[in-house]
């Protein structure tokens, strides 16, 4: 028993902190110049939430569901199976995901929520951080700026920026919704954890918000 309990997440992880940031950083050049795109798409989105709420819905869950296509197709496939034997199994949570996004973009009465000041605060402020935060905070200490994360590019900001649809659909919705997106969460903070970053606090962070946010919108 002594044996057990002397392991930590870092000697299940199968590579190391800077394989994986070699493997991020290389791959990140390589989609250049994807990054100005999304950073421009998003601030899009972030517009149209304000002056065209149920455009500006539709436009965040499409996004993201082109994102959950994009790890599906792109990262996934092309950078983390060099390091990750079960990509596969991952990739087809993105589809499974990207589809039920796009399902929840076109569907009348899926973002019913849109309207409600409240609830578009509440997707703001997650995509907001999904967005603009997260690819600054996830750069390791004195790393070049190709590790930010950004996206549609990288998993921890797509899987935040479903978390951000969340508070506009109407009730169904959030249940089919939320389960992936919290196993992405789950597994990406234990991915970051056992490579030893801080990072890894965040996306469980965004979750308890989001849910602080839905317990406030069921009063409101």
């Amino acid at each position: 028993m002594p044996d057990w309990l002397s392991y930590s997440l870092g000697d299940a992880q199968i590579f190391s902190a800077r394989a994986y940031d070699r493997l991020v950083e290389r791959c990140m050049q390589e989609a250049w110049p994807a990054q100005p795109l999304v950073l421009v798409l998003g601030l899009a989105v972030l517009v149209m939430l304000w002056w065209r709420p149920m455009a500006g819905a539709r436009g965040l869950a499409g996004l993201a569901a082109f994102s959950g296509v994009s790890m599906a197709a792109g990262w996934l496939p092309h950078c983390y199976a060099e390091l990750h034997w079960a990509t596969g199994w991952m990739a087809a949570g993105f589809v499974l995901q990207a589809l039920l996004l796009a399902a929840v973009a076109v569907s009348p009465g899926a973002l019913q929520r849109a309207a409600s000041p409240g609830a578009r605060a509440g997707a703001v402020t997650l995509f907001t951080f999904a967005w603009a935060a997260m690819p600054w905070l996830s750069l390791p200490t004195g790393a070049s700026a190709w590790r930010a994360e950004l996206i549609g590019l990288m998993p921890a900001p797509s899987i935040a920026m479903t978390l951000a649809v969340v508070p506009l659909c109407a009730s169904p919705w959030r249940f089919l919704l939320l389960p992936l997106a919290l196993a992405g969460v789950l597994l990406d903070a234990v991915t970051q954890a056992s490579i030893d970053r801080a990072q890894w606090m965040l996306l469980p962070l965004e979750a308890a918000a989001m849910a602080g946010m839905l317990l406030v919108l069921r009063r409101i």
